[in-house]
C-alpha cells in the first residue's frame, strides 16, 4: 500500500499523511454508488472496470493456535493434537473470521485496483 500511496502523492503533488479517511470515503462512495455486487472480486470483469476496491466475499481466516496454560480459547484442537485451528468454537471447526459483503475482518474494504485508486483520488 505504501508504494500505491507514493503514486497518489506523486500524482497529486502532495503528501497525504494518514490516507485512511480518503480510502474509506472512496469505498463508501463506490459501494454506495454501484453496490458492493458491482465490484465483487469473484464476479467482476478483471479488466476494463472502474472499481477502486474489489469486495472480497469468499474465504475466511483460519490460523494455527494452541492451548495456553492448559486452555484453548477460540481454538479447535482434535484430541491428542498439540496445535489446532482458530474457530468460534472450542468443540468444532467453525471459521473464526468469514468474509462477507462490505467491510469484514479478513479483507477490510477489499483488495485495491492501484490504477483506479490513483486516478480517482480527490484533488488529483
Amino acid at each position: 500500500m505504501a508504494a500505491i500511496q507514493a503514486l497518489v502523492n506523486q500524482k497529486t503533488k502532495s503528501r497525504w499523511g494518514n490516507p485512511n479517511t480518503v480510502y474509506y470515503a472512496l469505498a463508501k462512495s463506490e459501494y454506495g454508488r454501484k453496490g458492493s455486487a458491482a465490484c465483487n472480486s469473484t464476479t467482476v470483469a478483471k479488466t476494463g472496470n472502474n472499481c477502486i476496491f474489489y469486495d472480497v466475499t469468499q474465504g475466511d481466516i483460519v490460523g494455527a493456535c494452541k492451548k495456553f496454560q492448559g486452555t484453548a480459547h477460540d481454538c479447535f484442537l482434535k484430541k491428542g493434537d498439540k496445535y489446532g485451528i482458530s474457530s468460534t468454537s472450542d468443540s468444532s471447526s467453525d471459521p473464526a473470521y468469514i468474509t462477507n459483503v462490505g467491510w469484514d475482518f479478513p479483507s477490510g474494504i477489499g483488495s485495491v485496483n492501484a490504477y483506479n485508486l490513483v486516478m480517482e483520488w480527490p484533488g488529483g
